[in-house]
């Protein structure tokens, strides 16, 4: 069940969605404990239903969610660079801090060759 943690881990953070969450999507099917149960190593086996109810609460596919639940590692085929939602939410914090935004249009503004520097010095940190 390890590679199961890790798959919810994983897509939690690259979709910023909570377990509450997961379980909505899923229609209820799943419930929060449930996850809680997987993620805390205290589920060791899963029903079909249950791990096709966590791939739609997860919005992955539910092959990879069974892969993952019997062992398998199973890499994001597409993440997102940056998940809508978390990508709305950096834009309002720059709406609302004139220092960001005075930063983000010196970034757009900047040459690529200028861009790829301080995003190699950014990394470092």
């Amino acid at each position: 069940m390890e590679e199961l943690i890790k798959l919810i881990q994983r897509v939690m953070k690259e979709k910023d969605i909570s377990v509450l969450q997961i379980q909505k999507r899923s229609g209820d099917k799943i419930k929060e404990s449930y996850i809680y149960d997987i993620l805390n190593g205290k589920t060791k086996t899963m029903s079909v239903e249950k791990i096709h109810a966590l791939a739609q609460g997860l919005g992955e596919n539910s092959v990879d969610v069974f892969k993952a639940a019997s062992g398998e590692e199973v890499p994001l085929e597409h993440p997102e660079p940056w998940p809508a939602n978390i990508l709305l939410k950096a834009m309002q914090e720059v709406v609302e801090d004139p220092e960001l935004t005075t930063i983000l249009k010196a970034i757009i503004q900047s040459k690529p060759k200028q861009r790829k520097a301080l995003l190699k010095q950014l990394e470092k940190k």
